[in-house]
Order: structure tokens, then C-alpha cells, then sequence
């Protein structure tokens, strides 16, 4: 079975528990040729949103100038960089930069301040995909933490576990009444036809009814 597709990478910044101001994330674009393969970086503060707006031609002409190889692609170093933490961005008026850092080379975007019109479903569309993640790993998180379920397969079990201990421990008055039964003649006999005649049930003795049908003898010195 193949693996689930990779969620898009996304951070905020700044990292760690204090409030995040922004969030940097990567969403694959249409490139107008056909092979799917355009993305853009997008910056939001919840409220704007900057874009880097890649066309194929500035894509490639970026690639070139990063040094990047056919099988080296933005989205996986933007990925990793989210991972690692080596995300910054800085605003200065309509305009941001965002550099990827991290164990490679650095890697620095322009990215250009989005209109309210277009910005607004894309804010949106960012927003749902939030909550649905947010969503997935709460009801991940409560599956995980859930008691186990039964393993067991059900059914009557056909073995009896600690048997002498079951009838032995489980009435002593019991016991001590079948102890008593043929004390002092040396007699062997059935302890169910014993137990009958004294108006003694051996079922008395165990604490389940056995799914079948049950004969103990034992020997009295």
C-alpha cells in the first residue's frame, strides 16, 4: 500500500510557545501548462497575505540562479526548513522576504503583498485546511489514547487454568465438607456420587458452569 500523500508544509513564526505572528506555508499552484507542477510561498498575518508568484519562466531562471538540480526542488528544501526551524520573513511596506536556511545553502524569496479580492478565498481556503488538521490529530490523538479493545476472540475456551486452585479456593466450607466425606475407611470412591448422597452439588465447587459435561474421581486414604 502506498503511503498518504504528504500534508503541505507549513510553519509559523516565530517558533516556539509564545503567540505566532506569522504563518509561512507552500501551496502547489496551477502553472497554465498543464503538468501541475507550479507552487508559490505565501506569508499571511491572518489579516494579508504575500505571495511569491512563480511563473514557469521565473521558476526556472530562480532554479538556475539557486544552482538547484533537476531532482532538487523548493517545496522539499521549504519543508525541510519548516522542520528544522531555519524559516525567516521580514515586511517592509507591500512587500517580504522569506530565507530558508538550515544545513544547506541559504535560499531567499521576494514575495509580493496579495489583493484583498484574491486574498480573501485563499485566507479561507488556509483556514479550513487548519481546522481539518487540527481536526485528524485530535481524533488521532483520542484514538491512540483510547483503553485497548479486547483482543480475545470469543468463544468457549476449552482448557481450565489453574483448575485444582478453581475448586480447591473457591469454598472452604466446601472443601472441608469433601475432606470429611470418607475420612478413616480407606475407601475409594466418586467424589460426585459421594457428594450426592451427602445433598452436596460438585457444581458448588466451581465458579463458572463448564460448557461440558464434567467427571473428577479422587482417591480418599
Amino acid at each position: 500500500m502506498a503511503p498518504p500523500p504528504l500534508s503541505p508544509p507549513l510553519c509559523v513564526l516565530p517558533p516556539g510557545s509564545g503567540p505566532p505572528r506569522f504563518v509561512c506555508y507552500c501551496e502547489s499552484e496551477d502553472s497554465g501548462d498543464g503538468d501541475g507542477g507550479g507552487f508559490n510561498l505565501y506569508v499571511t498575518d491572518a489579516a494579508e497575505l504575500w505571495s511569491t508568484c512563480f511563473s514557469p519562466d521565473s521558476l526556472a531562471t530562480l532554479k538556475t540562479r539557486f544552482g538547484l538540480s533537476g531532482t532538487e526542488d523548493i517545496p522539499s528544501r521549504f519543508r525541510a526548513a519548516c522542520q528544522q526551524q531555519a524559516v525567516t520573513v521580514s515586511l517592509q511596506d507591500d512587500r517580504a522576504s522569506m530565507t530558508l536556511s538550515g544545513d544547506t545553502s541559504a535560499l531567499a524569496f521576494d514575495l509580493s503583498k496579495v489583493p484583498s479580492p484574491e486574498a480573501a478565498p485563499k485566507l479561507q481556503a488556509l483556514t479550513l485546511s487548519l481546522a481539518e488538521r487540527v481536526y485528524n490529530l485530535e481524533k488521532q490523538l483520542a484514538e491512540e489514547t483510547s483503553p485497548r479493545k479486547n483482543t480475545h476472540p470469543a468463544g468457549p475456551h476449552f482448557f481450565l487454568p489453574d483448575f485444582p486452585d478453581l475448586i480447591f479456593q473457591q469454598n472452604l466450607s466446601n472443601r472441608e465438607a469433601a475432606l470429611d466425606l470418607g475420612s478413616g475407611d480407606g475407601v475409594r470412591g466418586s467424589l460426585s456420587s459421594t457428594l450426592a448422597s451427602k445433598g452436596t452439588s460438585l457444581m458448588s465447587f466451581l465458579p463458572w458452569s463448564p460448557p461440558f459435561p464434567l467427571c473428577i474421581t479422587y482417591i480418599i486414604f
